[in-house]
């Protein structure tokens, strides 16, 4: 009589293992196929993952040597033009990509040059661009500029700048946020990325609104900078595909405050998204 018994009790130990095997393959493809294909953090940013690294000291050299050409444009949008007076730096060889430098109100492209961001960031290999938006440093004011949207395609157009990465400044924000939230889905279509520093306009828009935007962006602010800086960042901070990054000890135009900090931060986010 024992000989059933124990062949009952292989056919439940077999039945068993065989479960475990099926559970432990299931577990496998899951681990495999699920979690590694479909299972994407929701929060993952272009900087998800990335070490920052200081500004190699080859490029601050090479910085040193490279020239900055001045020129003036016409702008036209409809009827009306507006000449803008623009600074840009060209690397040596094919550039990575483009960067186009806006600025705040008491400020002008003439900021970007004494700070050597222009500089820098051709010796890293990108086209840089910074330009007096009408009204301000060498452009005179004009009316072509009155419709921020217009103005920046056409901006862009004449400098022939092909999905640029915006870097936008406080007042720029006028013309910089506008520019970005057309079509929000297809922000990406028209721009590499995005860096704002404290810009203003960050209210005309809504969080959800915010949240179509799918463009790689770099929050920046000054931890002195306790009214703009903050009111920015409650709004720009839900852009999903944004890193946000505090300069200590700087104020409104941080860059200005801590310029070696401010290239780092540029340095890696270009470096990000070539």
């Amino acid at each position: 009589m024992s000989r059933p018994k124990s062949g009952l009790l292989d056919m439940k130990f077999n039945r068993l293992v065989a479960i475990c095997l099926l559970l432990t393959l299931a577990l496998i493809l899951y681990l495999y196929f699920g979690r590694s294909k479909k299972m994407v953090d929701p929060h993952a940013t272009w900087k998800t993952g990335r070490e920052f690294e200081s500004v190699p000291q080859e490029a601050l050299d090479k910085s040193r040597t490279v020239t900055v050409d001045t020129r003036t444009m016409t702008v036209r949008v409809g009827d009306k033009e507006a000449k803008v007076f623009y600074r840009e730096a060209i690397p040596e060889g094919t550039a990575k990509l483009s960067v186009l430098f806006l600025h705040g109100m008491r400020f002008s492209s003439k900021d970007w040059n004494d700070i050597g961001t222009l500089q820098i960031t051709a010796a890293l290999g990108y086209r840089a661009v910074a330009v007096d938006l009408p009204g301000f440093g060498q452009s005179h004011k004009s009316e072509a500029s009155s419709q921020a949207v217009p103005f920046m395609k056409a901006l862009i157009t004449e400098l022939d700048l092909q999905r640029p990465v915006l870097v936008s400044p406080s007042m720029s924000g006028q013309f910089a946020i506008p520019y970005l939230m057309e079509n929000p889905v297809k922000a990406q279509e028209r721009l590499r990325g995005y860096i704002p520093v404290a810009p203003v306009n960050t209210g005309a828009f809504t969080h959800s609104e915010y949240h179509r935007v799918e463009v790689p962006t770099m929050i920046v602010y000054g931890s002195k900078d306790t009214s703009l800086g903050l009111t920015s960042l409650n709004d720009l901070r839900n852009i999903r595909n944004s890193a946000i990054f505090k300069i200590e000890d700087a104020g409104h135009p941080c860059y200005l405050d801590k310029p070696e900090k401010w290239h780092e931060l540029l340095y890696n986010f270009l470096a990000a998204i070539e």
